[in-house]
């Protein structure tokens, strides 16, 4: 299942508070990413695993054009936290019919691209995350087509065991991501969480 994990996004009040909880937590010191202009955030990430990274999201304090809400539930959250995770899809389309039928607004498919400093051009597709809620355990869906994957660059920082999700209706998650073809622990709880384990040097470690 590991594999078919693309990221998770790890939300912040501020990229630096976001940075600073990571490393004080895990150890790892993360790498700026980049501005999503057309979305008010900027993050910071490092590599998970196999074609896989951990995003810390924040609001972008320099643009002023996007009001919150925000995607990723960014305004939603009171303290540092996982709000969303993304799989890959190389059938996006048809996956997210799949996921319409859990919500009909996260079948919805948009296209995104943004520059890198070395010029070249860094393009998706991806299923809505939309702003709310504030944390959503269904899966976001992600293909990055021809381009080269935010991974392939980072060093290896740690070792990633495992992803579980929490959620009070877990038999709605369930029948919600079974189909999608994920094999991903769901158990029942009071909230939603999606809880990441990594193997760092500061020991094995749980994030939400």
């Amino acid at each position: 299942m590991l594999d078919r994990v693309d990221h998770v996004v790890f939300c912040a009040p501020t990229l630096e508070s976001g940075i600073d909880y990571i490393l004080e937590l895990t150890g790892i010191q993360a790498t700026y990413g980049g501005r999503h202009l057309s979305r008010g955030t900027h993050n910071a990430i490092f590599k998970l695993g196999n074609h896989s990274y951990f995003e810390i999201l924040a609001p972008d304090p320099e643009n002023k054009n996007i009001p919150p809400p925000r995607w990723m539930g960014v305004d939603l959250i009171e303290n540092p936290r996982i709000t969303r995770w993304a799989i890959k899809s190389d059938t996006i389309v048809k996956d997210a019919k799949i996921l319409s039928n859990y919500k009909p607004m996260y079948g919805h498919v948009q296209s995104g691209s943004r520059a890198l400093k070395d010029g070249a051009l860094l393009s998706w597709q991806l299923t809505d995350p939309l702003s709310e809620p504030a944390v959503e355990v269904v899966p976001f869906l992600l293909d990055w087509q021809e381009s080269t994957h935010p991974s392939a660059t980072l060093p290896d920082v740690c070792k990633f065991i495992g992803v579980k999700l929490e959620h009070p209706d877990h038999s709605a998650i369930r029948k919600a991501v079974n189909p999608l073809d994920i094999d991903v622990l769901i158990n029942p709880a009071d909230k939603q969480r999606i809880i990441v384990t990594l193997d760092t040097s500061k020991g094995v470690i749980e994030i939400y």
